[in-house]
């Protein structure tokens, strides 16, 4: 399949923002991956692992979502 057939992926991290911020595992596979991807792209979290503000880079992909086991932000 290619990404192009994909219609919503949920990423994995260390941490994430209600901006829809990611904070990744360091090896920017995610971010490589989604680079030109159109569909929703899913953080899922749990409630300790969101943060106020994370630091970003120009190629970090921001989520549309985040989720975790309290509550569910739109982006």
């Amino acid at each position: 399949a290619k990404i192009s057939d994909i219609d919503a992926v949920i990423v994995p991290g260390i941490a994430f923002d209600k901006k829809g911020n990611r904070m990744g595992f360091g090896g920017g596979y995610y971010d490589r991956s989604l680079d030109d991807f159109k569909g929703v792209k899913i953080g899922i979290c749990y409630n300790f692992q969101l943060l106020d503000e994370i630091c970003t880079d120009t190629h970090d992909i921001p989520m549309d979502y985040i989720i975790s086991e309290e509550n569910i932000y739109a982006v």
